[in-house]
């Protein structure tokens, strides 16, 4: 049974990134990310269960005490049994209206508002840097997605956007390891898949063939970062836990560890009926929608909740960090398959309006698509992650629309005078930040 549900999740992503042709850029380059992520979540995950069938240890996080009782093949078609109901409902969702959304616009920010807002988000983790952990500081590092948005998306030379590309790359690759985190990194590659299919790119077979030497590297550097987030002891003891899996398993270790959604929908399938109501989950939404300089600073995030009243259900230790949810988990844990079907629909809705909001929004709305898509917010949480994301989203699109305000005229004026055939709304015409969208 286990294997038929492994199948069929591997059909339906599969499915997807296939399918993500007949829609238009940047919802066909989104739902290809979404597909991938998905994949190791809910199908390398559990094929490394099925296989090793590792016993639960201390600092593995990979080997779950509540599936390896009984064995891993007997449990987890009954995990695995909501992910293909709310995935098969969220493909059916984005194939049906995907088709119609508009096609991807060029843009062109000015650079004294790039300029701005990378001197904002630089003084902002300098600040974290130092010790300065307020609300304010914490809601201004998430304009990084905004600022690598708007230095790449523009129609820039190729040596220019080579020179772009690195400076990136050489910032958000430090900023990982000073944070200990591995989403500006995320981010960064799945902006660079957007950009690249906005210029219509097309992989070719020089272009596999590179990707496939370059793996094994692009592996590794993930297992060099993900070391980064723990100290020297638990290093050590993840490299004696390793040692218990097959060699050619270890490589992927990282991976299956960093996209830990089936771990979220075992918790939701011992929460089911004994968490919150949707009428607290809606509450709690609308809550989060509040800025957190505004609201209680010291207030829970969703995945902190997730961590302290679901996952303490099933399990004695609570880790004490935020966990990624997803709508499948999320939807389980409140009503069962009912609540998966919703929250997936919930996911698809927010997906289509993100890509139509990168592909034609005005500033506001761009950045706040570039938040969750850039973010892994559509990728791995459910409502209240979404609203997590969304809150802190806003202010950073506020920020965003006040200094084009301030840094835009320039291009403002040349726009207003700019004949009407530039005007005329087609694939490929540039609309100028800040202004085009903003009329």
């Amino acid at each position: 049974m286990t294997s038929l549900c492994l199948l069929a999740l591997l059909a339906l992503f599969t499915g997807q990134f296939v399918l993500a042709r007949t829609t238009p850029e940047p919802l066909r380059s989104i739902l290809r990310v979404q597909a991938v992520y998905w994949f190791l979540a809910y199908v390398l995950r559990p094929v490394i269960l099925v296989l090793v069938s590792p016993a639960p240890v201390v600092n593995d996080s990979l080997a779950d005490d509540r599936l390896a009782y009984g064995g891993y093949d007997a449990h987890l078609p009954a995990v695995l049994m909501p992910v293909i109901v709310g995935h098969a409902v969220y493909l059916l969702l984005v194939l049906l209206v995907g088709p119609r959304l508009p096609h991807l616009r060029s843009l062109q920010a000015s650079p004294a508002l790039v300029l701005v807002l990378f001197a904002i988000l630089l003084g902002a983790r300098l600040a974290w840097m130092s010790g300065v952990h307020s609300a304010v500081v914490a809601s201004l590092l998430t304009l990084a997605p905004v600022v690598v948005a708007l230095m790449l998306f523009p129609a820039h030379p190729p040596r220019r956007l080579a020179l772009l590309v690195a400076l990136l790359v050489l910032t958000e690759v430090s900023w990982s390891v000073i944070f200990a985190s591995k989403t500006p990194i995320l981010s960064l590659f799945v902006c660079l898949v957007l950009v690249a299919a906005s210029r219509g790119w097309r992989p070719r077979r020089g272009h596999l063939v590179v990707g496939v030497v370059a793996l094994p590297g692009l592996v590794l550097g993930f297992s060099v970062l993900q070391s980064v987030k723990h100290d020297s002891t638990v290093t050590s003891d993840l490299q004696v836990v390793d040692q218990r899996y097959p060699t050619l398993v270890r490589p992927l270790l990282p991976l299956a560890r960093r996209f830990d959604l089936l771990a979220a929908v075992t918790d939701s399938t011992y929460a089911q009926g004994r968490w919150i109501s949707a009428g607290e989950v809606a509450r709690r939404a609308a809550t989060s929608l509040v800025p957190r300089a505004v609201a209680d600073d010291k207030t829970h995030s969703a995945g902190e909740r997730w961590a302290i009243e679901v996952r303490s259900l099933s399990r004695n230790s609570v880790p004490g960090v935020s966990l990624a949810e997803g709508p499948v988990a999320e939807g389980n844990a409140v009503a069962g398959l009912s609540g998966v079907v919703a929250e997936c629909a919930f996911l698809a809705v927010v997906t289509l309006a993100c890509a139509a909001a990168l592909a034609r929004g005005g500033t506001f709305v761009f950045a706040l698509a570039c938040c969750l898509v850039l973010q892994p917010a559509i990728q791995e949480r459910g409502v209240l992650g979404i609203a997590d994301v969304t809150g802190k989203g806003l202010q950073i699109a506020l920020v965003v629309a006040a200094a084009s305000l301030l840094f835009g005229g320039v291009h403002r004026v040349r726009n207003r005078c700019a004949s009407a055939e530039a005007h005329r709304p087609h694939a490929g015409t540039p609309a100028r930040l800040g202004i085009a969208g903003d009329r």
